[in-house]
């Protein structure tokens, strides 16, 4: 006879229980039920653990570890209690998880069978009071197989029973929960479920106060207004998006969106068009979490049995949905041309607002360092910085603006000053020269080299020759090769002939045309604003620092004052200039003197 262990020497053993009910027409109750029963089994050691026996180990429940999941179905696996569940097993935080039945933790057979590997893998016991099994016995991981089966099948009937359920209420026009912003419903029938009276069989109606505000918006859109604009406008003026949830007394009602703007918009529902089944919410078998997928034509449901408007539902007139039909299209006619547009010019490594605005991506804010788009496009449009009117005001003060129609011509006058600058283009052609007769020094080494890869490729040519006329073979490939070859011997002959008749000390380049190519450059400033403000980006390689410059005070002062410090370096030919520009009003716009930095191009 063996001796028994007390309870004060045996080891604790910690237990987790988890419960679970499926839909708010169960028994709210029925989670409490299930972890008092547990309890109850626990605390009297009628649960008998295989890893864990009652006769050398002490039970132990973790409060902390009593987890459920109220109003959840057991088919998908991001329910809160479930996950917390997974973390603790993966975590080591207790021993054992006991639950009422298998199918309190998940009904998929697939979940069912790597709930039981991870079980194994991080050594927890599992034990299901009404199957009276656990994950430690010989022959658990076959159960765990034939109940998750069990459970898949069952799944897949009650989603049938329902769904025909479902369309049986659609088919005889009653609300299935579609209802939307406008509508309401009233119960037209009254059942008797676990003791209680539950209303079912609603029947959908118009909300009265509601469709005013659904009318307000085709109202407004039919003006012009814009989807933001609408939201805005709603808010303003104590529009709830709901009637029902301004009678909750919230602290944070919810606000109009341009989304639920834009959806008010496109719903059919409001011209009396009902269809149920459009979308369904599916288990994505990789992440085991619900999803909402379109569904195809054919299986959609509409009410009172399809090809009939349900005129008693009517919000919208037929003429004013039309209306504002077209103008929502051509918003997207709008939309997708300037996209397309937009992609086009990206592809071709053009900057996107180069067409419309001259200096994109040169100016930069003084105060914050961010760029200065165009913010409006009003009188000919203003710069301004992005930070402070696009992201968050508070980042950056800096709420100036800089009228393109006077900046532009001023920097560009600048910069045309500094390229056409006879000393400057001194400077330069000295520069350049000095870098051509560099690398002219070494000459006769790049010639040794020209001549030997020009030998190869003579080589190769001839041998290709000799192989067509040999065996007839002039396939798409020789040919293709033989015209890569020829390419590449004219442009090392080419190379070779300048290199043969350079002279090291003749004059290469000189100032006059060096101006004359500036001066073509300076033309494309005011024809071609792509080519201008690519050309801009290497001249101004850091661009414009623009820094507003606080308005003076006093009696006399200007309160429309506007002057700005406006830095940077042009970049010409090695030699790089530094101006400081004030500017401000319509003529108040002077250029300081003018330093030379040195820059390399």
């Amino acid at each position: 006879m063996q001796p028994q262990i007390k309870s004060n020497d045996k080891r604790k053993c910690r237990v987790a229980i988890y419960a679970r009910f499926s839909s708010d027409m169960q028994n709210p109750q029925s989670a409490n039920d299930q972890i008092a029963r547990i309890r109850y089994l626990v605390g009297r050691s009628l649960i008998r653990l295989l890893k864990f026996p009652s006769e050398q180990w002490d039970l132990v429940i973790i409060e902390d570890w009593v987890t459920k999941d109220e109003a959840e179905t057991g088919k998908v696996a991001d329910r809160v209690g479930y996950e917390k569940i997974l973390d603790g097993i993966r975590r080591n935080l207790f021993d054992v998880l006991i639950v009422d039945d298998l199918s309190r933790l998940t009904r998929s057979l697939g979940s069912q069978i790597g709930l039981y590997d991870i079980l194994r893998f991080y050594g927890v016991e599992l034990f299901s009071v009404c199957d009276g099994t656990s994950s430690e016995a010989p022959n658990s991981k076959s159960h765990f197989f034939i109940k998750g089966y069990m459970n898949e099948i069952g799944n897949d009937d009650h989603a049938n029973r329902t769904k025909r359920g479902m369309e049986a209420r659609v088919l005889k026009g009653l609300s299935v929960g579609d209802t939307c912003y406008g509508f309401d419903s009233e119960a037209t029938e009254t059942r008797l479920l676990h003791g209680h009276d539950v209303q079912s069989h609603f029947k959908i109606i118009i909300d009265e106060q509601e469709a005013r505000v659904i009318n307000l918006i085709f109202d407004l859109k039919l003006k012009g207004m814009g989807h933001p604009s609408i939201a805005k406008y709603l808010n303003k003026h104590g529009y709830a998006p709901s009637t029902r949830s301004q009678k909750l007394a919230r602290k944070n009602p919810p606000k109009w969106s341009p989304t639920s703007v834009q959806k008010i918009l496109s719903n059919e529902k409001y011209i009396g068009i009902w269809r149920w089944g459009k979308r369904k919410m599916m288990l994505n078998p990789e992440t085991l979490k619900s999803v909402q997928k379109d569904m195809p034509r054919e299986t959609w449901v509409e009410h009172l049995g399809g090809g009939k408007i349900r005129e008693d539902l009517v919000i919208v007139s037929i003429e004013k949905w039309n209306a504002v039909q077209m103008i929502v299209q051509q918003h997207k006619q709008n939309f997708k041309e300037n996209k397309d547009r937009n992609q086009a010019m990206r592809a071709c490594k053009v900057p996107t607002g180069a067409v419309s605005s001259l200096l994109a991506g040169l100016l930069h804010c003084g105060e914050c360092g961010s760029t200065l788009h165009q913010i409006t496009g009003t009188r000919g449009g203003f710069y301004g910085c992005v930070m402070h009117h696009r992201k968050d005001p508070n980042a950056c003060k800096n709420n100036r603006m800089l009228s393109r129609r006077k900046l532009e011509p001023k920097i560009i006058e600048v910069i045309k000053q500094v390229l056409l600058d006879p000393a400057q283009l001194e400077v330069a052609a000295k520069i350049l020269n000095d870098m051509i007769k560099a690398r002219l020094k070494n000459a006769p080494d790049e010639i040794a080299g020209l001549e030997a890869r020009q030998g190869e490729l003579k080589t190769r040519q001839t041998n290709l020759v000799k192989h067509i006329a040999k065996f007839g073979d002039a396939s798409e490939a020789i040919n293709a090769e033989l015209m890569d070859i020829e390419r590449d011997l004219n442009g090392v002959t080419t190379r070779l002939n300048e290199l043969r008749v350079a002279k090291v000390d003749k004059l290469l380049v000189t100032p006059f045309a060096l101006k004359a190519r500036y001066e073509k450059l300076a033309e494309s400033f005011d024809k071609d604003p792509v080519k201008a403000n690519a050309a801009l980006r290497v001249l101004l390689r850091d661009g414009l620092k623009c820094t507003p410059i606080p308005r003076t005070k006093g009696r006399k002062c200007n309160p429309n004052e506007n002057l700005w410090k406006i830095e940077g370096t042009v970049l010409v030919g090695g030699q790089g200039r530094f101006s400081n520009l004030l500017y401000g009003g319509p003529e108040r716009v002077r250029t300081s003197d003018l330093r030379i930095r040195s820059a390399t191009l």
